[in-house]
């Protein structure tokens, strides 16, 4: 079992994946994460996961996304009531947090655009800075 001081020296995750349950709470409060605290031990994981691609801790690439059954019902057969329902709003938070994705994304490119226009703007200007002083 890994420690939460190992992993927060150098986050990876394959000890992520040896943590406890208590452990990955622990991560998640040092990284202001809401989890709640009622959630199963794997559920918590894939959140502190998605949540550590995103700041870039970890690589998108190596991000596992969950699988879980969509709410067709031909998958819930053995699951209770509740069971159905934390699966349908983990699926519903999970696909909140592909789209803040997205948007995250989407506004680092807006920003490299910005910062690249800002960066020929000043290219320009650039020439006459020098006898301003």
């Amino acid at each position: 079992m890994a420690s939460v001081d190992e992993f927060l020296k150098a986050p990876s995750e394959e000890l992520l994946d040896h943590c406890s349950r208590e452990q990955l709470l622990r991560i998640a409060e040092h990284f202001q994460l809401e989890v709640g605290d009622k959630r199963m031990k794997e559920n918590i994981k894939n959140i502190v996961k998605a949540n550590l691609v995103d700041f870039g801790i970890f690589k998108a690439e190596t991000h596992v996304d969950v699988p879980v059954a969509r709410s067709s019902g031909c998958n819930d057969g053995g699951l209770t009531f509740e069971q159905r329902k934390e699966l349908l709003l983990l699926q519903t938070e999970m696909e909140k947090l592909a789209l803040e994705k997205l948007r995250s994304e989407a506004e680092i490119k807006r920003l490299h655009l910005e910062e690249s226009r800002l960066s020929l703007q000043s290219g320009g200007v650039s020439h006459t800075s020098g006898f301003a002083g």
